[in-house]
């Protein structure tokens, strides 16, 4: 990865999570990000399910972009938006809400310990589970704002995860592949990047 952006660097670009913030600073114009502020700020992680929304007739469907498991760790990162006229080589949506799921999680904490939270004295972070007093406006774990609130249910499904653009050898990705839990998933970089500069094929 490193000697392929190093050498004839000019349109080319490795951007995940926060990576993808800076694309557009690098020449990258194909991309806007949906909600940034909020899910920048968010603090949600986790596993997140994601599904191939764009394979380019140029890949081998029998090889490694269908066989890879497409469960991905994701770290508060911008959910994509593609604006370009044609569409990418290939791309990757989000296939779950780690919004939902989280809100879910949140339910099940105050219901197995509701009965201990006194409403008037304490509150719990929305970001971390601690429970805090209500004298406090930050949270003394995590050091979140008692108002903060998490991004808008059904936003993330549907949204870009991973794209490779039509223009330039660019990679993008708002997920982690590199963090997740198999060697195979990290490789998974390696295998877009030989897409991107259009070299992939079933012996890559």
């Amino acid at each position: 990865i490193q000697q392929w952006l190093s050498t004839d660097t000019k349109n080319k670009y490795l951007g995940i999570c926060a990576g993808v913030a800076f694309a557009k600073l690098v020449g990258v114009n194909c991309i806007n990000f949906l909600n940034d502020e909020a899910w920048r700020g968010c603090g949600l992680s986790g596993e997140v399910q994601l599904s191939i929304a764009v394979l380019s007739s140029t890949a081998d469907s029998s090889h490694g972009l269908l066989q890879t498991q497409l469960e991905y760790h994701y770290e508060n990162g911008p959910l994509i938006s593609y604006t370009d006229a044609q569409p990418p080589l290939f791309a990757m949506t989000y296939a779950a809400d780690i919004v939902a799921q989280r809100i879910k999680q949140l339910e099940q904490i105050e219901g197995s310990v509701g009965t201990t939270i006194d409403r008037k004295t304490q509150w719990l972070c929305h970001a971390c589970t601690y429970i805090n007093s209500t004298s406090t406006g930050k949270c003394g774990f995590c050091s979140e704002s008692r108002n903060y609130c998490l991004p808008p249910v059904g936003q993330m499904p549907g949204s870009i995860a991973i794209v490779v653009p039509t223009s330039g050898q660019f990679l993008l990705s708002s997920v982690h592949p590199e963090l997740s839990d198999s060697a195979v998933k990290a490789h998974f970089i390696e295998l877009l990047l030989l897409f991107a500069a259009q070299k992939y094929s079933q012996t890559s």
